[in-house]
């Protein structure tokens, strides 16, 4: 299917004029990244994500109609979606907001359209009989972490988490009776981020991406000893990150710690392809250019399309099956950065690479570093 590609591409279009095409959509991101700018997550920008699991599903009238009551509160930024979450195998609301709030001033919108709603698990038992006084004191043996308060013949417990087995059987065992147990699980989960805690996150993150290119350029000049080579792979970790960061902008895509971390994957797998491509080509000097290149393109197509038919597996998934966020954000990023991978690596790099190996050489002229690991 790849054999011999890039000779076949080659034969048709110079591999000088297929060397520019990806810094031209480089640049083309960079403009739209300068014109649109990136929209930061609430990771990097501050605000507040709730989370309501859902009894019933809310259908799209209702979606609006809860929209328009959270819009009447004058929230910045507010986005609200619907989905699947495999934790609890129960429906989902998510609301994000660039605004940070407290659960008291949207708790009247929530409860309108979802009904009571609870950070914790609550749980409620109904005694036959009036309990001793040295109960309170057991349970919270057994219990440590649970609120327990006990009026009459009723017991309420709160805790993050309460198991239903182990309380009933706890309760059983102290009162010698065998009562209805009933648990309101918790339904409400909020974060909030205050804007100057975002700016830290946002700075580390982009500290970290530096770091990230920088030890890995450094890895690479260590490691062929030779500049054109190197310049070819630094080259596709620079420009894969960028055309990301342009489909980002494009699409709306936040840059948060998902985005962050998937963009530090893609210089990653960036580099990964086009060692593959330099160390082969580098080490067979004694064949022709183009064979090692078109093995090295087989090679690499094949990985590059497998984890990008994985990542667009993903991003379905998450966007029509379940709704995992981190997950689709970091498909989509990925999804950017891959095939743009394809044209920075058999493109550009894999014209350099030809280029410097193709050009005269002459007695007076030496490489930059004066031996490669990948010789002979």
């Amino acid at each position: 299917m790849f054999d011999n590609l890039y000779s076949k591409l080659t034969s048709k279009i110079p591999y000088k004029i297929l060397i520019i095409i990806p810094p031209i959509i480089t640049l083309l991101s960079i403009f739209i990244i300068l014109t649109n700018g990136v929209s930061f997550g609430i990771d990097f920008q501050g605000g507040t994500w709730v989370d309501v699991t859902l009894n019933d599903s809310f259908d799209q009238g209702t979606l609006d109609k809860f929209n328009n009551d959270l819009s009447s509160l004058g929230l910045s930024d507010v986005k609200s979606y619907t989905g699947f979450d495999i934790d609890t195998k129960t429906n989902k609301l998510t609301v994000v907001t660039t605004d940070v709030v407290n659960e008291s001033f949207i708790r009247p919108v929530f409860s309108k359209y979802i009904g009571n709603l609870s950070q914790i698990d609550i749980a409620k038992v109904q005694l036959n009989i009036q309990p001793t006084s040295d109960l309170r004191d057991k349970l919270l043996s057994r219990f440590p972490y649970m609120d327990i308060r006990i009026n009459n013949r009723t017991i309420i417990l709160q805790a993050l988490d309460i198991n239903e087995e182990e309380l009933k059987s706890a309760i059983e065992y102290y009162t010698g009776e065998k009562p209805d147990i009933e648990i309101q699980k918790k339904n409400l989960n909020i974060r909030s981020v205050g804007p100057t805690l975002g700016k830290t996150f946002r700075e580390q993150g982009v500290k970290a991406l530096m770091w990230a290119f920088i030890l890995m350029s450094l890895v690479v000049f260590i490691a062929f000893k030779d500049f054109v080579p190197s310049i070819a792979v630094v080259q596709s970790a620079i420009c894969d990150p960028l055309i990301a960061l342009g489909g980002m902008s494009l699409f709306k895509v936040p840059f948060d710690s998902s985005s962050l971390g998937a963009l530090l994957m893609l210089i990653g797998y960036s580099v990964d392809t086009d060692i593959l491509l330099t160390a082969r080509v580098l080490k067979q000097k004694g064949s022709e250019i183009d064979e090692n290149i078109n093995g090295a393109m087989k090679t690499g197509l094949m990985m590059t399309l497998t984890t990008l038919t994985a990542m667009i597996i993903t991003l379905l998934v998450t966007a029509f099956v379940i709704q995992i966020p981190t997950l689709n954000t970091i498909a989509t990023v990925l999804i950017f950065g891959l095939i743009m991978d394809l044209f920075t690596t058999w493109f550009t790099n894999t014209g350099l690479l030809k280029w410097h190996l193709s050009r005269p050489r002459t007695a007076t002229k030496k490489r930059i570093f004066k031996f490669s690991i990948f010789s002979k």
